[in-house]
């Protein structure tokens, strides 16, 4: 196979107009992100054929994710590079000491950048000018015609003609959905006297021969003014983005928590990880073209709306009515600046859900209530049962630090509290609720485990270079020694996933829930290059952060909880049943494997009590018709994301709109279901609290009396109780 630098192919890669780049800068970063991830990540992955091609994969996603720049025409001839990466970086001749008579040595079919960046900035104008001519006219929207919508399964096309028909596909939906929005935003009639809502309020959408042509030219102007905002933002890039876009790749390529931040992303970096952003509370990252929620801050206003999630994709940001801006391609930080605002304004998320709904988001943007993200507990009583049940709500594991009072409050010492309360009020068994629960410190997890048993281990973490650690909870206290129950679901992540894996191993607890947790089970490492490269390279300007992969969890019995995560021992039905989610749906994750085990007890809860508490609860769950709504959501769910592709006649996107509502209402109808449960008691002395605490505490009171989840726990723990 023929070698050429790799620091020579880069740069060809990042000239915008064979402008002179900072060779000497891109050597040395790529030379030592090699080096770094060499020895330093965890797989101590080999520069491989693999590793060539998730590179060049990822490199050209990041260029054109949503496929309607490059044709398969385009990638035939770079497909020349797919697996040439690994053997260039393997070479140690990185240095080029004349780039222009390197450049002017190659021959036009190994340009990288004449084939790739060059012919995406030549489509991008190409683009520019199709949507000028395009969007000038009225368009044929009752044609029989279909778009692939999932972009992941959209295929590139087979040439520029193709291309053309693709961009007449793209901007047609997007008119035909901003014409349907604009028409449920009016009021009224239009100018010709047209009403805008029948009689019974439900929107009037005309049919071919009789659109709102105000209304139709208006969504083609708005679509157009988005798109060409998008372009703007695509024709800033300059050569140094697009080599920090490789670059990142290029580190993406190893695992999908691994990446390279340019210097403006690190000026960031405390905002994207503190766990909340001004004014909605929701932690974001890139993921390709979209912004994507990597953690929602509980307290927060997305956490309160109760309609954003862990792997939601942002895709439009509008400030009250103001029109929506498109923000794909945007940058991190540009998106934050959209979404941030003064406090009591609202600001409008359109978002894409895993399974490929879109829906409209209003959150009206606040500080985030610390209250909120602390545990809370409750006694829960079962009318038919006449028992007692301890409930904790624990949505993530926290250390804060009061500055003015000089004290700490943790997770484990606001469980323990809670258990020794409730204690005291005679409960016979407890849940612990770690549903949407993204982590956090990891001393908490090892500390709450500690709670229910006597002192032992609780994970092992391994990185390859040492031998496993393993973390124990050496307190020999037992603080509750009654039946356990942990509910988990798919966005249970990281410490959740150590807790309820460590009380799952050693018998102590029954883990319930949906099939799998998140599958988080990795640690991550910052090298900042500036401050560890000090000013032996200050004449380079600044260089960026790179975040790798240093460690995995495993669980005491030896499995790790990275990629298939934690499997409850009794199974719900959950939306999401049908589709993947978490870390399995993340490309490039670091796989399970399994180490030796370590030594520890084990509290009772063997095979036959879990099979008699599985029989028992299918009978409830079979029975109960709240789950058979939760099924029949799954089977829509995974519906959705199988028939991707949408009809592109404006009849048919109406009645899909139609559809779509209709089912939504009659699912939230048919989930009213009854109050199962009376809450006896909570850990928050009511006479303290503002009347807006006491509107929360209720409201949170309410939800738990009609949470079908948590009736059938109680059962479970009834069921539990008894047979031991």
């Amino acid at each position: 196979m023929k070698k050429i630098s790799l620091i020579s192919l880069v740069a060809l890669s990042v000239i915008s107009c064979f402008a002179e780049v900072n060779l000497e800068k891109q050597d040395f970063l790529i030379k030592r992100t090699l080096g770094v991830l060499k020895y330093g990540h965890y797989s101590k992955l080999n520069y491989n054929d693999e590793l060539s091609k998730r590179t060049y994969d990822a490199y050209l996603e990041k260029l054109d994710f949503r496929k309607q720049f490059f044709t398969e025409e385009d990638l035939e001839k770079l497909k020349k590079y797919e697996y040439l990466l690994d053997d260039m970086m393997k070479s140690d001749n990185l240095n080029v000491p004349d780039f222009n008579k390197y450049r002017k040595s190659l021959s036009d079919e190994f340009e990288f950048y004449k084939l790739a960046v060059s012919l995406y900035t030549e489509r991008i104008e190409q683009y520019k000018k199709f949507i000028d001519s395009y969007l000038n006219k009225p368009l044929k929207y009752f044609e029989n015609d279909s778009l692939e919508y999932d972009l992941e399964k959209r295929p590139f096309v087979k040439n520029y003609s193709e291309l053309e028909l693709r961009w007449t596909k793209i901007l047609k939906y997007q008119v035909e959905v901003r014409y349907l929005d604009l028409v449920e935003e009016k009021a009224g009639a239009d100018s010709t006297g047209k009403t805008y809502r029948d009689a019974d309020s439900s929107f009037v959408y005309l049919n071919a021969s009789n659109l709102y042509p105000e209304i139709e030219k208006e969504a083609r102007e708005k679509v157009k003014k988005n798109q060409d905002r998008w372009i703007k933002r695509l024709e800033k890039r300059d050569e140094e983005d697009y080599f920090y876009l490789f670059l990142d790749a290029l580190v993406n390529s190893y695992d999908p928590h691994s990446s390279f931040m340019a210097p403006e992303d690190r000026d960031d970096f405390d905002m994207r990880m503190s766990g909340s952003l001004e004014g909605i509370g929701a932690t974001l990252s890139e993921d390709g073209s979209y912004i994507k929620i990597v953690e929602i801050v509980p307290g927060s206003p997305s956490w309160k709306s109760k309609e954003l999630n862990k792997d939601d994709l942002i895709i439009k940001v509008a400030q009250g009515s103001e029109e929506p801006v498109d923000i794909t391609d945007m940058p991190l930080k540009d998106t934050v600046k959209l979404i941030r605002g003064p406090k009591g304004s609202e600001v409008r998320l359109t978002i894409k859900k895993p399974d490929g709904e879109i829906k409209v988001v209003s959150l009206i943007r606040d500080k985030i209530v610390l209250a909120e993200t602390f545990a809370k507990s409750a006694i829960i009583e079962n009318e038919n049962l006449k028992e007692r049940y301890g409930y904790i709500y624990l949505p993530k594991f926290y250390r804060e630090f009061n500055p003015k009072s000089g004290e700490r409050r943790t997770a484990t010492a606001d469980v323990e509290k809670a258990l020794v309360d409730m204690e005291k009020e005679g409960i016979d068994g407890v849940i612990l609720d770690l549903r949407n629960n993204g982590g956090g410190a990891l001393m908490d997890a090892i500390g709450i485990a500690g709670l229910f048993f006597d002192e032992g281990p609780v994970v092992q973490v391994n990185d390859k270079i040492r031998p496993p650690e393993v973390l124990k909870d050496r307190d020999k206290r037992i603080v509750c020694d009654k039946p356990l129950v942990i509910i988990i679901n798919e966005y249970s992540a990281s410490a959740s996933e150590i807790l309820a894996a460590a009380l799952q191993d050693n018998q102590r607890a029954v883990i319930i829930g949906s099939k799998h947790s998140f599958g988080k089970g990795t640690v991550q490492n910052l090298f900042d290059f500036d401050r560890r490269m000090g000013n032996k390279v200050k004449d380079l300007g600044r260089l960026g952060t790179l975040k790798f992969t240093i460690q995995k969890f495993y669980r005491i019995n030896g499995e790790s909880t990275q990629y298939k995560g934690v499997e409850p021992d009794i199974v719900f039905p959950s939306r999401y049943d049908k589709i993947e989610v978490g870390e399995r749906k993340l490309k490039y994750s670091l796989p399970h494997d399994v180490i030796p085990g370590t030594s520890y007890s084990l509290n009772g809860i063997d095979k036959n009590t879990l099979d008699y508490l599985r029989k028992e609860s299918k009978k409830r769950i079979d029975a109960n018709v709240s789950f058979d709504d939760v099924k029949e959501l799954g089977n829509f769910t995974a519906q959705r994301q199988e028939d991707s592709i949408v009809s592109l006649s404006l009849e048919e996107v109406i009645k899909e709109r139609k559809d779509i509502r209709e089912r939504n209402k009659k699912y939230k109808e048919d989930s009213k279901v009854k109050e199962y449960l009376d809450i006896v008691y909570t850990n928050r002395d009511r006479d303290k609290l503002t009347d807006e605490e006491k509107d929360e505490l209720d409201d949170w009171k309410e939800n738990l009396k009609k949470n079908i989840q948590i009736d059938e726990a109680v059962f479970i723990l009834h069921d539990l109780k008894n047979i031991q």
